[in-house]
C-alpha cells in the first residue's frame, strides 16, 4: 500500500525528477519528468493536483489483487462478489399468488 504523505513528500522535493510519480508506478511519466525537469514545472504544478487519485488508484488495484489471490483473509474483500438468499416459501407463495384468479365484487345498481 502508498502513501499519500510519502507520495507528497517525495513529489513536493524531488518532483521535478518524477519521484512522485515512481512511487506510485506511473514509470513512463515518471521519466518523462525526469528528463524535462517536471514539465518544465508544469507537470510538477498539475500532478499536485493528480497524485492523491493515483495512489488511490494504486492502491484499489493492490487491494483487487490482494483479495482475488486469499480468499482466506478477513480483510480482503471481493467487489465482485453478490450473495443472493432466496427463501422458497416466499417463492412459492409467490407463486401461488400469481396463480389464483382474481377476485371480482359484483356491484348492484
Amino acid at each position: 500500500m502508498k502513501s499519500k504523505g510519502m507520495a507528497y513528500l517525495l513529489h513536493t522535493f524531488l518532483g521535478i525528477f518524477g519521484a512522485g510519480r515512481f512511487y506510485v508506478g506511473d514509470i513512463g511519466m515518471g521519466i518523462l519528468n525526469l528528463f524535462t525537469f517536471g514539465g518544465f514545472g508544469f507537470l510538477w504544478l498539475v500532478d499536485f493536483f493528480l497524485l492523491s487519485g493515483r495512489v488511490d488508484y494504486r492502491n484499489m488495484m493492490f487491494m483487487g489483487t490482494r483479495g482475488s489471490i486469499n480468499n482466506n483473509s478477513a480483510t480482503s474483500t471481493n467487489v465482485n462478489t453478490v450473495n443472493v438468499t432466496i427463501d422458497p416459501n416466499m417463492l412459492k407463495n409467490l407463486q401461488d399468488s400469481q396463480n389464483k384468479a382474481p377476485e371480482v365484487e359484483e356491484i348492484k345498481a
